[in-house]
């Protein structure tokens, strides 16, 4: 198991303004990065795909439905028990931070 497995609390700076997030991140020792994101505001749960880990950056795909259908690409790079990032879509970049539980 890898220090970047568990359950993350993340906030994602979205237009609409901060959403509180769970990231729930499990790692393969070949780099593949699976899990899901939680919404914590609509319940909305969105599954990674195409999820890799590189050393401490890990990048992944997700697909939005709500308010509007659209893929987001994510990267972000872990230091210790925090994350900091960006998802990036059409509308362009959003801010996401997170703290691993303990």
């Amino acid at each position: 198991m890898s220090s970047i497995d568990g359950i993350w609390d993340c906030i994602v700076v979205a237009p609409v303004g901060k959403e509180p997030h769970e990231l729930v991140l499990r790692s393969d020792p070949d780099g593949t990065l699976t899990g899901q994101m939680t919404n914590l505001t609509n319940g909305m749960e969105m599954s990674l795909q195409d999820g890799k880990v590189a050393g401490t950056k890990l990048t992944w795909m997700m697909q939005l439905v709500k308010p509007f259908k659209i893929k987001v690409n994510v990267e972000v790079e872990v230091n210790g028990n925090e994350l900091m990032g960006q998802g990036t879509a059409l509308l362009g970049k959003v801010p996401i931070t997170g703290t691993k539980r303990a």
